[in-house]
């Protein structure tokens, strides 16, 4: 046998439209009868199916081929979302090479507008779809954080539905044929800002089929299409601490290692077709594929190389922009095209002496924690399980009863010296410099010291403490330059409750003035706090406190410096900065959003919301809210009544709030009436690219 030892003998599909009248089986027998034809098969030749599909009913696939006489062989049914279709084939492949079978029909199906009349909603089942994740939300984070890392303007993703929609004027199976502008792409409406409707695919109904034999083995080889490689494989963990934007890095290690089995590089490929599902896909997959560099796939639409004409067309298609997204038959589509490309078959969209090909199809949900990791991690979750904010009554009611003791407003209040010391001290410092970073130099250090003292930690240990805060807080603000950030902020994490177990057991012995003193002592009756809850809930005063004073200091200098008229207004009269501060909890406070189990069915806006379901409470939409508050897009530090809910509200109301303000307020204050020449530096904002919390990682600042 030759290096290639698998081939396409016959491709085939159906049209791409919204034809649910049409039905499954017609669209299957239009692409499996074409694919037959293409190979010189007759139906009863096929000795085994893989088909993807994803929202078919059970049966679906076999009911489908049944009528076109395929009967009697083995049919396997993949789902593996989005790429179910490339799935088929790739099994397809396999089963040819290892000598099980020799004609093997890869095959696809969706008939989308039988399950969704317009976006596919989050599927019930997933936690992730569930609190908001839907893929027109997880592209638009990613393309906003593209805007903001790598400066992809909203033009050049608008270029490439216009680059898509122009190749498919020449593809009469797309369902999408009509040229669009720059112009009219950014003026459609807004889904996922910065995506706006015409920067999404469309759902579709459709089939598409290959046959896989091996190579040399059909009535034509010179109409076979080798096949070189295939890869396929799952992703690792991906969260918000990640270094590179959701499906970057699986694009980018799949590629390599299908390159590697073949035995060529990017730059030898002369044609693709990829998963552009939002335009924002197309540009990270150029860039995770390696057509350029990372965060240079605006510039590289922009420069026609992808286009029809340019060294390395891109989805000649139309790509799923055009054609829409029937999710089992996508992978099957594209690989149809590519063969037509290949054989010089694909008329007005050609790809001029294209002669080799890839496809890429990207698809599932969020990589789940494997068995392995789930107990790597335990001890983190050992010690976020007594976390007082992730229970409910009538265990949040004992703890938060018992832990409210160390937060009365006396408390409170009694500290307050000792923080302006700290902010003083803190603005000493920064006297003499022309530039500094409010977060790092001002902002992020106050609750550092802070809470050290508060907790009792010896001055000896302030060191060690701020350390073991420091990793401990990679679990908050990401820390994308850390490359074993997850292992050492659970190492910081467990060191930080070993000694705060130390320090229980020391504070019970020699009671003092401080957290966990009253903590220790904090009683009901026969009731007492255990000491791992005891640790676990200075752990989240840690977090709570960090995150939410930081983030209100830089987003309140920030919103203050950027409203010079209430600026003005608060250095003429500092009475103002207890309503000022309100405000700013309000307009742009440290806290976007909740997320929250519904306990009982709701019904809202004629949707009906079932118990069990997550759901998120963004506050920041509840602090604009005109039938709350007047004008409520204007920054008024003045405002009178301000009923927001900056701190949450109901039963998980922030249990430190007024440690939050008191220290929100003595830094504010200091800043205004210390520094009257303080304004925005030259150098960009940083924001933590976090959906729950609103916060800055660097905001630089000028003194003059």
């Amino acid at each position: 046998m030759t290096r290639w030892s698998s081939s396409i003998w016959g491709v085939g599909t159906s049209a791409f439209r919204k034809q649910v009248s049409v039905g499954g089986p017609r669209l299957a027998w239009q692409a499996a009868v074409e694919a037959l034809d293409d190979a010189g098969l007759k139906a009863s030749e096929i000795e085994a199916v893989y088909a993807g599909t994803v929202f078919g009913d059970p049966g679906t696939v076999t009911r489908s081929l049944q009528q076109i006489g395929i009967v009697e062989v083995p049919v396997i049914t993949i789902e593996n979302a989005c790429a179910s279709g490339t799935s088929a084939f790739h099994e397809s492949r396999m089963a040819v090479e290892t000598g099980r079978y020799e004609r093997v029909l890869a095959f696809g199906i969706e008939t989308m507008t039988a399950h969704f009349d317009g976006a596919i909603s989050p599927i019930a089942s997933d936690p992730e779809g569930a609190q908001g994740y839907a893929m027109p939300s997880i592209y638009g984070m990613s393309a906003a954080r593209y805007q903001h890392e790598y400066g992809v303007t909203q033009e050049q993703m608008a270029a490439v539905a216009v680059k898509n929609r122009r190749h498919a004027l020449g593809n009469p199976r797309a369902q999408h044929r009509k040229a669009v502008t720059v112009e009219q792409v950014l003026d459609s409406p807004m889904v996922a800002d910065p995506i706006t409707l015409f920067q999404c695919c469309s759902i579709a109904d459709a089939a598409a089929a290959a046959i896989v034999g091996p190579l040399g083995g059909s009535q034509d080889p010179a109409q076979e299409v080798a096949v070189r490689s295939s890869a396929l494989r799952s992703g690792r963990r991906w969260d918000h601490t990640a270094d590179k934007v959701w499906g970057w890095d699986i694009v980018a290690d799949t590629a390599a290692q299908a390159c590697e089995a073949a035995g060529v590089g990017i730059g030898d490929i002369d044609v693709f077709e990829v998963h552009d599902a939002f335009t924002i896909g197309e540009i990270i997959t150029t860039e995770a594929l390696g057509l350029c560099g990372l965060g240079e796939g605006g510039r590289l639409v922009e420069s026609g190389r992808t286009a029809l004409g340019g060294a390395q067309p891109v989805n000649p298609s139309g790509g799923l922009l055009s054609r829409g997204h029937p999710l089992g038959a996508t992978g099957l589509a594209q690989i149809a095209e590519v063969v037509w490309q290949l054989r010089g078959m694909a008329a007005d969209r050609q790809a001029p002496g294209a002669r080799l090909g890839a496809v890429e199809t990207m698809g599932g949900a969020y990589d789940r924690l494997s068995e392995e990791q789930r107990a790597e991690r335990q001890p983190t979750y050992d010690i976020l399980m007594d976390w007082l904010v992730f229970r409910d009554p009538p265990d949040h009611t004992r703890l938060r009863r018992l832990v409210s003791r160390a937060f009365t407003p006396r408390a409170v209040e009694a500290w307050r010296d000792r923080v302006t010391g700290v902010v003083d001290e803190l603005i000493d410092g920064l006297s003499g410099r022309d530039h500094f970073d409010l977060i790092e130099d001002f902002a992020y250090p106050i609750p550092a010291v802070v809470i050290a003292e508060m907790m009792g930690v010896p001055p000896d240990d302030r060191d060690r403490f701020k350390g073991w805060s420091d990793d401990v807080m990679i679990l908050v603000f990401g820390a994308r330059g850390v490359g074993d950030r997850r292992a050492r902020a659970q190492q910081g994490l467990i060191e930080l409750a070993a000694y705060l177990g130390e320090l229980v057991a020391h504070y019970r012995r020699h009671p003092a003035d401080n957290i966990i003193s009253d903590l220790v002592e904090a009683s009901e009756g026969d009731d007492s706090l255990e000491d791992p809850e005891i640790v676990a809930n200075c752990v989240l005063f840690l977090f709570g406190g960090h995150e939410t004073t930081t983030n209100l200091i830089g987003n309140g200098i920030r919103v203050l410096l950027n409203h010079p008229d209430q600026l003005q207004r608060l250095r003429g009269d500092l009475s103002l900065i207890k309503p000022a501060v309100e405000e700013i909890l309000r307009f742009d406070g440290p806290s976007k959003m909740e997320v929250r189990t519904l306990a009982d069915e709701v019904e809202m806006r004629g949707k009906t919301l079932p118990a069990g379901d997550m759901v998120y409470l963004v506050q920041h939409a509840a602090n604009r809210d005109p039938e709350v508050f007047d004008q409520p897009d204007r920054f008024d530090i003045g405002r009178d009544p301000n009923n927001h809910i900056g701190f949450g509200f109901g039963l998980h109301f922030c249990l430190g709030a007024s440690v939050a303000r008191l220290e929100g307020t003595i830094a504010l204050e200091a800043l205004v009436r210390r520094l009257p020449g303080l304004r925005l530096g030259p150098e960009p904002e940083v924001w933590v690219p976090t959906m729950l919390s609103r916060g800055l990682e660097h905001l630089p600042v000028s003194l003059g």
